[in-house]
Parts: structure tokens; C-alpha cells; sequence
């Protein structure tokens, strides 16, 4: 009988990790693809929502690091790499952690997707503030 019991759990298990993994495996791959490099002065400075000027997000240059910082008060943190340009995939501080991908659409145009693992990523057009 426990024999049984022990096979039983142990089928359902591997049939729910077979679900997951197939359910994951576009999301697994697009986590450990290689992002594009941007260059920061890109970027730094403010940018508005595309369709509402009251939303804006800020991204701050620093030497270790590169931050997009959200109305909200969150914060997304992007690598550098040898030459200072820094990844199109960012991250917040949580867990599960929330993925952050840059996309220019045009000079003054980024489309920003945001996402969590095991959810389908939402995408928002900015437009660079003009000064």
C-alpha cells in the first residue's frame, strides 16, 4: 500500500513539474537570454507616459550602477558592463523579482516592459520630457 502511495505522489509530482516547466519554457528562455547594451546618456533624465504627462519616470547615472526610478518609489537597478553602456533587462529588489526590459522605439520614444516570473509582461510607451 505504501508502495503505491510513494509511486502515486511521485507521478503526480513529475506530471506538475512537466506542466510548469512547458507552461515556463518561453519565459525560462527569454530570463537567460543575452540583453542588448544601451548607452546611459540615452537615457538619463526624465520621461514621461506617452499618454499622460502626469506619470513620469527618472533614470539616474551612477558610477556602479544605473536606476530607474518609478513615481511609485520603486526602483529598477541595471548592470554596466566593461564599457559603461548598461543592459536592456533590469531588476527590482524582490522576490519573485520583477524584470524590467528597454526597447527604443525611436530617439525620443522607450518602450518599457515590466514583468514577474510566471506572468505575462506589461508593456508602456515614454516619451523623453522636453526641457
Amino acid at each position: 500500500m505504501k508502495r503505491k502511495i510513494s509511486s502515486f505522489l511521485l507521478s503526480s509530482i513529475v506530471f506538475c513539474c512537466t506542466l510548469f516547466f512547458n507552461a515556463n519554457a518561453q519565459e525560462v528562455t527569454n530570463i537567460f537570454a543575452t540583453p542588448s547594451t544601451i548607452d546611459p546618456k540615452r537615457l538619463t533624465g526624465i520621461w514621461n507616459l506617452a499618454d499622460s504627462t502626469h506619470y513620469t519616470i527618472e533614470f539616474l547615472d551612477y558610477p556602479a550602477d544605473f536606476i530607474l526610478r518609478t513615481n511609485g518609489g520603486g526602483a529598477y537597478y541595471f548592470s554596466k558592463d566593461s564599457t559603461g553602456h548598461i543592459y536592456s533587462r533590469g531588476v527590482m529588489a524582490a522576490w519573485p523579482p520583477f524584470d524590467c526590459e528597454l526597447q527604443f522605439l525611436s530617439n525620443d520614444t522607450l518602450k518599457i516592459t515590466h514583468s514577474q516570473m510566471g506572468y505575462v509582461g506589461v508593456s508602456y510607451v515614454y516619451v523623453r520630457k522636453k526641457l
